[in-house]
């Protein structure tokens, strides 16, 4: 995360698909109408199999975008990566867990 003073105003789980199926953060989480919108997310990936995400408008799948392993950490600055952020689940028929903090 950037040197900012951001403050943590929100918390989702989010079980990531597999199959190559996109999951995308919640906008109603992020974005809940009631303030600013997040500015920044760290995103913790559970126990489970491989997660592969992307942001940039690419599209998602088990052989596209950076890998993430169990327990590994993806910071997301800016809601323009927040908004695009998409993953899924490298491993055919096992789904993944997803703990995401939103920051503003």
């Amino acid at each position: 995360m950037p040197d900012k003073d951001y403050t943590a105003f929100a918390f989702e789980t989010i079980t990531v698909a597999s199959a190559n199926i996109a999951t995308n953060l919640t906008k109603s989480v992020y974005d809940p109408g009631n303030g600013l919108p997040a500015r920044a997310a760290i995103i913790t990936v559970g126990t489970g199999p491989l997660v592969s995400y992307v942001f940039g408008g690419v599209t998602v799948g088990s052989a596209t975008g950076h890998t993430a392993t169990p327990f590994s950490a993806i910071n997301l600055v800016g809601n323009q990566q927040i908004r695009d952020f998409s993953s899924t689940s490298v491993s055919s028929g096992t789904t993944a867990v997803l703990k995401v903090t939103y920051f503003r």
